[in-house]
């Protein structure tokens, strides 16, 4: 009995030595007497849970009891598909340029890539003013005007027309800014990639750089702006205004998320000598 008894005590003692050493995968294989999962299959599982609970969580917000909750849910979802779509549309056209760049010098690039950003700008702009009927797309309020559809066809009232224009403004204002704010964070980061600013002090350089041009390029849109918006009668109509101020808002979305990664990539090179 106690030859019997010696081989229990040995692997309880066998047991406690992989308790105290923390090998769980001993303690699981000697308990279920199989083998365990490779770690790409437990990786797989944990993804599948985890998508499963962030899914139900975002259903659980868009459906909440509190009226602030479900709009700020809406917006902040909003705006993570506006950056991912941005983001692979720029890639898409960011991609087709590189083509016809490849085997340039890095300065002719950033000359292309400036020009690109500005290509992106000028777009924002006018895709903006086509929204909001201003310019060569202006209109009445009942939705005629030049280049545009009788508008009131599509909808049952002046309100709901305003309130579809409104929704376009706001998608296509929130995903135009983040395309032009790639496209700016691409020019400015080519111009770090400059052997000039290959250095710590240079590549900090870059951002005030890319600030003040950037603060120049606003103020000559803005310029722009104001002239298309007084010119015939001499003053800004609601239309013209909510032109503007979307405009400017997207602008400074640009400014931002280009001096954030500007400023990233110079702590970088900083801290790690990787650019």
């Amino acid at each position: 009995q106690e030859s019997q008894t010696k081989p229990r005590e040995g692997s309880v003692g066998a047991l406690a030595a992989a308790a105290v050493i923390g090998d769980w995968r001993a303690l699981a294989s000697d308990a279920m007497g199989e083998e365990m999962p490779e770690p790409i299959a437990v990786g797989i599982a944990a993804t599948l849970l985890g998508s499963i609970s962030f899914q139900m969580a975002l259903f659980y917000l868009t459906n909440h009891s509190d009226r602030d909750m479900r709009r700020y849910s809406y917006g902040v979802i909003n705006q993570t598909v506006s950056i991912f779509c941005a983001v692979l549309l720029f890639q898409t056209f960011d991609d087709i340029v590189e083509r016809f760049i490849d085997g340039l010098t890095l300065e002719m690039q950033a000359v292309v890539d400036m020009a690109h950003m500005l290509l992106w700008f000028t777009i924002l702009q006018l895709a903006l003013a086509y929204i909001c009927g201003v310019g060569f797309w202006e209109h009445s309020d009942d939705g005629h005007g030049a280049g545009q559809e009788p508008l009131m066809k599509l909808h049952k009232s002046r309100e709901e027309l305003l309130e579809s224009q409104k929704k376009d403004l706001k998608c296509y204002s929130v995903l135009l800014a983040h395309l032009s704010g790639f496209a700016s964070i691409n020019a400015w980061g080519s111009v770090q990639q400059l052997d000039f600013f290959r250095s710590p002090f240079g590549s900090f350089a870059v951002v005030p750089m890319s600030a003040c041009g950037l603060f120049c390029l606003q103020r000559i849109t803005d310029s722009i702006r104001e002239h298309v918006a007084r010119q015939g009668d001499g003053k800004k109509d609601k239309r013209e205004t909510t032109w503007d101020e979307e405009c400017e808002e997207a602008e400074n979305d640009v400014m931002g998320l280009t001096l954030s990664f500007s400023l990233t990539q110079a702590i970088r090179f900083a801290i790690s000598g990787d650019l």
